[in-house]
């Protein structure tokens, strides 16, 4: 796996703005609620990307091959947001986004029955890691670590429960995005992504009767603009970093370096408790990703 200066810069970049948008919807969650927060901020970042494509110029969409996975992107992507949005509005942030480093898990697992692509010794010793770490994770800090414990702790934690949806249709995500890259370009592709979302998320809500739910982000203007920023340049650096090398590299940086601000942030922003068991679990789940991805 080749990774140049420039792959390393943007996929440091990429999980630093991932992190930055994480932050901002834990914040903006608690104003207003998940639907209606999810059509706002892909209403403002569809216009971003149009402007993106714009410039760099139109692919035609008038292959068939492009659709089918695109499409599937999209339904994926509606579900595993609403979920995200959700664990975040239930569960703490040091408890909730480091569950995602299970994303490789099941990616791996799935390629067994999909792809016939059975894990290597390492990869089955990276997937013991990571699904370790995630139960661990969810500990009080004053708990012994039993095996009855370790599983009362992950079970008690709604947003865990939430978090888990959104690894698992993350996990399929990926493949279906990079064949869709084969007939679009970057900016294009994450139009299509972010304008199918808004046209989902603003039915659902006038179908419900809720789109006046819209006005609660103007308690936090200036939260939501800096949510549409963090937002397009983590899409837009990941979808980079796919170009320049190994998906899994980037995916490796995105999760490692979230992980560490999740706690961070956890700890000093929501005043949350970050014990040994956390810490660890944390360490535990990067290195069996790096185990599973490179």
């Amino acid at each position: 796996m080749q990774v140049t200066f420039l792959a390393a810069l943007v996929a440091l970049a990429c999980a630093v703005a991932w992190s930055g948008f994480d932050l901002t919807r834990k914040k903006l969650v608690e104003v207003i609620e998940p639907v209606p927060l999810l059509a706002l901020l892909t209403l403002g970042q569809a216009p971003l990307f149009l402007a993106w494509a714009s410039i760099e110029g139109w692919p035609e969409f008038t292959h068939a091959a492009y659709w089918p996975p695109a499409l599937g992107s999209l339904a994926l992507n509606v579900v595993a947001n609403l979920a995200f949005i959700y664990a975040l509005k239930l569960s703490p942030l040091s408890l909730t986004l480091p569950l995602l480093s299970l994303t490789p898990v099941f990616t791996t697992l799935l390629g067994v029955p999909l792809l016939d692509e059975v894990p290597s010794p390492r990869q089955w010793l990276g997937i013991v890691i990571v699904v370790v770490g995630a139960f661990l994770l969810n500990l009080q800090a004053d708990e012994k670590v039993t095996v009855g414990s370790v599983l009362r702790a992950f079970v008690r934690e709604p947003g865990s429960r939430w978090m888990m949806l959104v690894v698992f249709c993350w996990s399929i995500v990926p493949p279906l995005d990079k064949l869709a890259f084969q007939q679009a370009s970057v900016p294009a592709h994450a139009f299509v992504l972010t304008a199918g979302m808004t046209v989902v998320m603003f039915s659902v809500l006038a179908v419900q009767g809720r789109l006046g739910d819209l006005a609660h982000v103007r308690r936090s203007p200036k939260i939501y603009a800096a949510a549409l920023l963090a937002s397009t340049a983590a899409l837009g650096s990941q979808f980079i970093g796919y170009g320049l090398t190994a998906v899994a590299f980037i995916e490796t940086v995105k999760r490692g370096v979230g992980n560490v601000l999740a706690l961070v942030f956890g700890r000093s922003l929501f005043g949350e408790s970050v014990g040994a068991a956390q810490v660890g679990a944390v360490v535990l789940m990067a290195v069996g990703v790096a185990l599973i991805l490179i």
